[in-house]
């Protein structure tokens, strides 16, 4: 009877435990975007995006590159690492810098997600950073023309369906010349699924226990 309750609750617990494993390779996708201009995209399959100092709408340098899957994260544990070097003109304006990592596989399920972002801040800048799954907002930080180094951080819980998007969004506004240089990262440290499966165990025991 309680071979049976064993490998009943082994099969159930399965698809959790062995469903982050199956990760397909995800599309990373860099795009700088900026009212009044064609949108600036790149993609990639291999884990890497860049642009290289180029000039784009408002701001006259920007040096963006954005990591994923298979360079950092695992299966279940997505992450996206986002780093960008932006040079504003005298003309004031806001340039969206936003980093997509789609076609996620794994987790399946309610797990965290954490955001961090640290750098330099120009004194005549204003950034605001956000990490969404699917389109919603996990959290957000900001920080206002400080002209000196600045850190922001935020964690939250979110449903993941098996085909998901993990982004990284940084919004810079600018009233004149100045430099922004940010390292920002997005992760989900710890799936759900294996607490489900953690969960599942220690009822056993517990059972166990008992009828012992």
């Amino acid at each position: 009877m309680r071979r049976n309750l064993f490998l009943g609750l082994v099969v159930a617990a399965a698809p959790l435990a062995f469903g982050s494993a199956a990760w397909a390779t995800p599309t990373l996708t860099l795009t700088l975007s900026e009212a009044g201009y064609t949108p600036l995209t790149v993609s990639s399959t291999n884990g890497t995006v860049n642009i290289t100092a180029q000039t784009f709408g408002t701001f006259t340098i920007n040096t963006v590159s954005g990591l994923g899957a298979p360079l950092v994260g695992t299966a279940g544990q997505p992450e996206i690492d986002l780093t960008s070097v932006n040079v504003s003109s005298a003309t004031p304006g806001t340039l969206t810098v936003r980093l997509d990592e789609s076609g996620l596989t794994a987790p399946v399920g309610p797990a965290s997600v954490g955001g961090q972002i640290g750098g330099t801040l120009g004194a005549k800048q204003t950034l605001d950073y956000s990490v969404l799954v699917n389109g919603v907002s996990v959290g957000t930080s900001s920080a206002t023309n400080s002209g000196n180094a600045f850190t922001g951080g935020f964690g939250g819980t979110v449903t993941f369906t098996g085909n998901d998007t993990l982004s990284e969004v940084v919004t810079l506004a600018s009233t004149g010349v100045g430099t922004t240089s940010y390292d920002a990262l997005a992760t989900v440290p710890e799936p759900a699924s294996m607490a489900l499966l953690g969960s599942g165990l220690f009822g056993l025991g517990l059972i166990r226990r008992r009828r012992a």
